[in-house]
């Protein structure tokens, strides 16, 4: 089995990354294999329903957030 955890907190090394770190010890001790992703140093949006507008300057459907797809 493999597990992949998200922290999503700004702070590398903050609470979020300390419970996650006491979640993979007890994960590994188990056999289990661990992924720790920190994506809370990227920006990071949300779809904000611009239904895949194009942009000036591009030719194709553009979406600030990747969340739309022709």
């Amino acid at each position: 089995m493999k597990v992949l955890m998200l922290n999503g907190s700004p702070h590398a090394n903050g609470n979020t990354a300390v419970a996650l770190r006491e979640m993979e010890e007890i994960f590994k001790a188990s056999g289990v294999e661990v992924e720790t992703v920190l994506i809370g140093n990227q920006a990071v949006r949300g779809c904000t329903a611009c239904g895949g507008k194009t942009a000036p300057g591009w030719a194709a459907p553009y979406c600030p957030a990747y969340c739309w797809t022709a």
